[in-house]
């Protein structure tokens, strides 16, 4: 049973903590988001362009799920998101939906970028829809109580 009044929006942080992320720094883990107690299923993902840019190849990032901490690149591919090489993004949102992927506490989601050819400033947030799943208990095993 889903509870329409408890999905909200999250943004992944980028490794330096904050949420805008360069798209000129090549390829990898630029952003990741990870739940705490209750598992949540992940309606969908976006990515918000900040300012205007254009891209002179296209800008491509999947939506990953794996181990917290682990490397994405042997995680699972959810969905991915290319930005266009025509016209000018100016801060338009690119968005996948009906993902449907439950993650669980001990894994996240990550956004890796596979392909990149941005010139300039490409500046993006990426965000996700997200839903508790209340009914399934948290997977605590890679928990640790501190005192």
């Amino acid at each position: 049973m889903a509870y329409t009044h408890s999905k909200y929006e999250v943004w992944g942080l980028a490794t330096d903590g904050t949420k805008v992320i360069s798209a000129t720094n090549g390829t990898g883990t630029v952003a990741r988001w990870a739940p705490s107690f209750v598992p949540h299923v992940v309606r969908a993902a976006v990515l918000k362009v900040q300012g205007s840019t254009t891209l002179s190849n296209a800008l491509t990032v999947s939506i990953r799920t794996q181990a917290v901490g682990a490397s994405p690149t042997g995680g699972t591919v959810i969905d991915t998101i290319t930005l266009p090489t025509t016209g000018s993004l100016d801060s338009k949102i690119y968005y996948v939906d009906n993902l449907n992927t439950t993650v669980t506490p001990g894994n996240d989601v990550a956004a890796y970028i596979t392909s990149t050819g941005a010139t300039g400033a490409a500046n993006f947030e990426v965000g996700l829809y997200v839903e508790p799943k209340w009914e399934v208990p948290g997977n605590n095993t890679s928990m640790v109580e501190s005192a």
